[in-house]
């Protein structure tokens, strides 16, 4: 694995314990220096917990859409400030040429059924079941091209048996 990517990760694990400490210390405290140690907690840390977690997965080439299940893109801080901090953490553990339009199309990427699904493709899927099934790949490419894409899942997986 790559060392940058280690790096990244244990940055998430330490972001994972920061919330508990906070909280201890939220205890001990009261009126406005509790609320703000709250703030902090639920907005900095958490954003930064997040973008963490975007930054390990842009550079493993996985989806934004695999993490973030509903779509985030139209929101303010997603789109000013998680994406920001992506960007900082991709750019100094991975590749200081990305750009900032490259984590937003990184970010609007919709994953396509057979990402959902684990496959990297259409084609993909359709080696998989060639080989799972026993059938030559041409066989499984003509009957997925004549059912239709909308039959892969169902039809086709019938039509092999």
């Amino acid at each position: 694995m790559n060392l940058n990517i280690i790096k990244l990760k244990i940055k998430a694990k330490h972001l994972a314990t920061e919330p508990g400490i906070i909280r201890h210390e939220e205890r001990k405290l009261q009126g406005s220096d509790k609320y703000d140690l709250q703030q902090h907690r639920k907005i900095n840390v958490r954003n930064e917990a997040r973008a963490t977690q975007l930054a390990i997965a842009y550079l493993r080439g996985i989806p934004c859409a695999r993490l973030e299940k509903r779509n985030p893109c139209k929101t303010y801080v997603f789109q000013n400030l998680i994406l920001t901090r992506v960007l900082t953490m991709v750019q100094k553990y991975g590749s200081r040429t990305t750009s900032w339009y490259d984590v937003v199309r990184w970010s609007n990427k919709l994953m396509t059924i057979y990402e959902k699904k684990g496959y990297k493709d259409r084609e993909d899927y359709l080696a998989d079941l060639s080989d799972e099934f026993e059938v030559e790949l041409g066989m499984v490419v003509e009957l997925a091209n004549l059912l239709g894409p909308e039959e892969d899942f169902d039809g086709l997986v019938s039509m092999l048996v």
